[in-house]
């Protein structure tokens, strides 16, 4: 299947689901209110968490808090001790996949 067939898939499954909402609309404003809610009180959690240093639980859920480092290092100090041989040796740059955005175009 093309791109351009794919896209017209996605279009129409996302007009499907529009006009599914338009025809919903009071239970598509009652979940998004309890989603709102639910994001508020996980980013509380979270902040908790944060600040506690520790996880906790309960019989529904498991909250845990693991330390996380990253090296990092200064490109000019390297420079100035490593030759630009060496430096370019030891950098190396990763592809990545392409990050793929899709936006509805306002019309």
């Amino acid at each position: 299947m093309s791109i351009e067939n794919k896209l017209e898939k996605y279009t129409s499954t996302v007009k499907a689901l529009e006009e599914h909402k338009e025809q919903n609309q009071a239970v598509f404003d009652t979940h998004q209110k309890f989603l709102f809610a639910v994001i508020d009180a996980e980013n509380e959690l979270r902040d908790e968490a944060a600040e506690a240093g520790h996880g906790t639980e309960n019989e529904d859920f498991k909250v845990t808090v693991t330390p996380q480092t990253m090296k990092t290092y200064d490109e000019e100090k390297l420079k100035v001790v490593l030759t630009q041989q060496q430096f370019d040796d030891i950098v190396k740059e990763q592809t990545r996949p392409a990050r793929i955005s899709i936006s509805p175009i306002k019309k």
